[in-house]
């Protein structure tokens, strides 16, 4: 993400004293990750349909607010989509709940899950994969048989999601697995949908 105050520099994550912060490479401006989710969320109210923030928004800008309005999208749009087709799956019974699952795209945006024996890491995924952004990584408890319905509670691992501009603001989340779909809610900007993911 280019930097909010100088517009050239990219933003890294980086450790001061104790605490993490994104950090200019070009202009040296810090900010944390409260500071970045504030100046997105208002960015993403106060702004134009998408289509404008295109063709208006400062270079330095535009890929911030963009990624903001394709995320309340998918919440919106994927959430009434999957929903609907999930009485069309048949009931899958899942001992091996390990690789990759990912949502419906929709925008050009999805979300994409990687489940291994003992964590869970979901992406924000947009540019048609080319970028990616951190939404939750925690822990994952597998079942101990194969299983047509199953369902856990991950604690979410901070130290790998302070920095991240998109990350839930969640210190747990309950994870759900019915008819071969993961889902689980996810919330931004005062709204809340089920978000719903398929293996791969």
């Amino acid at each position: 993400m280019k930097c909010l105050k100088c517009g050239q520099g990219e933003l890294k994550p980086i450790k001061k004293d104790g605490k993490s912060y994104a950090h200019c490479d070009e202009c040296g401006a810090l900010f944390s990750a409260n500071d970045l989710r504030n100046y997105t969320a208002q960015k993403s109210q106060s702004s134009p349909p998408q289509k404008q923030e295109r063709q208006n928004s400062s270079t330095g800008l535009k890929i911030g607010i963009i990624s903001a309005s394709i995320f309340v999208l998918i919440l919106i749009v994927a959430g009434v989509i999957l929903a609907l087709n999930n009485g069309l799956i048949g009931g899958n019974r899942l001992s091996d709940f390990t690789g990759t699952w990912r949502s419906e795209e929709s925008g050009g945006s999805y979300q994409e899950a990687v489940i291994t024996d003992s964590t869970i890491k979901i992406n924000w995924m947009s540019d048609n994969g080319k970028t990616k952004s951190i939404y939750w990584i925690g822990t994952f408890a597998a079942p101990s048989e194969p299983v047509t319905e199953y369902s856990w509670t991950s604690k979410i691992d901070k130290d790998e999601t302070d920095f991240a501009l998109f990350s839930s603001g969640d210190d747990t989340k309950k994870f759900t697995y019915k008819n071969g779909v993961i889902s689980y809610e996810v919330s931004a900007l005062g709204t809340t949908a089920i978000m719903e993911l398929k293996k791969e």
